[in-house]
């Protein structure tokens, strides 16, 4: 599965980004080429992180990214998009010929046994 980030509009002052919140708008605003409504593939957005130079971490930028997205998501700045992945077609299943049921799941159950009288009880 594919993640993608939709720039739904850029920060602003009022925004109130931190350091490592403004490096990461930036990397997302620098991927979509500063177009609004434009999305890009997350990968490309981490790359954009790590050679950009503005995030100062020991943190990997991905998990740098993953901690505020939801915090850019709820500002209205980003839409994460997942796209699956594009399967190959699969092969046609071949018909079963005969019984689709086991031999067993075929026979009636038996009744239970009756219970056992306790030693010494009469009937």
């Amino acid at each position: 599965m594919k993640t993608f980030i939709k720039l739904l509009r850029t920060p602003t002052d009022e925004d109130k980004l931190g350091p490592q919140q403004k490096a990461c708008m930036n990397a997302v605003v620098k991927a979509v080429d500063g177009k609004v409504g434009a999305q890009a593939e997350r990968t490309k957005v981490i790359e954009g992180l790590t050679s950009g130079g503005e995030l100062t971490t020991r943190q990997e930028p991905a998990r740098i990214l993953s901690f505020y997205q939801p915090q850019f998501k709820d500002k209205g700045l980003i839409e994460i998009v997942k796209v699956a992945d594009e399967k190959p077609a699969a092969a046609p299943k071949a018909e079963k010929t005969g019984s689709t049921t086991p031999a067993a799941a075929a026979t009636p159950a038996k009744a239970p046994a009756p219970a056992a009288k306790p030693v010494g009880a009469t009937a």
